[in-house]
């Protein structure tokens, strides 16, 4: 199941998109891409930054719009 949050950015103090699936967690930049935390969401855990067009945020956003939130 992915759920879908708002956590407040390191950057700039904002609210910003935050998707969870399975533990991993999908957090929108301050650049419009995804930084990809696996586990807790804190300051120098990010893992990798996906892009904003790459396949596998496209398919975590439409899962998440196919169960119906």
């Amino acid at each position: 199941m992915i759920t879908l949050s708002h956590v407040r950015s390191f950057y700039n103090g904002l609210l910003v998109t935050c998707y969870d699936c399975n533990g991993v967690k999908y957090v929108a930049n301050q650049h419009g891409n995804w930084d990809v935390y696996e586990g807790e969401y804190m300051r120098g855990g990010r893992a990798r930054t996906v892009s904003k067009d790459a396949e596998e945020i496209r398919n975590v956003i439409a899962e998440y719009r196919r169960q119906g939130k």
